[in-house]
């Protein structure tokens, strides 16, 4: 029968004792915590972004914001939605941002060498 004790540390994890039977001296290992767990499961809220199809579908949705979304996107509001010019120019930039921001997380995480 096993009986132990959880202590938590400042690092995210915990400390857990193990003690078999009586006559025996506690032993200690590492408990990875939840977090971790989950971290390593689920990726990315959700997405696994060292999956090769996430790889080429963030990496494509980033070269989309950065380059049509101020081009393409600016001319449809533009022009075919007939919304004001500012409005469309500023959707753009947003969109252009947008995509800045994913290109440097996918850098950062070495999706992109």
């Amino acid at each position: 029968m096993l009986d132990g004790m959880v202590i938590p540390n400042n690092f995210g994890s915990s400390i857990f004792f193990i003690r078999e039977n009586t006559d025996s001296k506690p032993t200690a290992r590492k408990v990875r915590s939840m977090t971790e767990e989950k971290r390593e499961s689920k990726g990315w809220r959700g997405i696994n972004p060292s999956s090769k199809f996430w790889r080429t579908l963030l990496v494509i949705l980033a070269a989309f914001l950065t380059f049509a979304g101020p081009t393409y996107l600016v001319y449809a509001l533009a022009n075919v939605l007939e919304i004001n010019y500012a409005v469309s120019m500023i959707s753009g930039l947003v969109l252009f941002m947008i995509g800045l921001g994913l290109t440097l997380y996918l850098i950062r995480n070495k999706v992109i060498s």
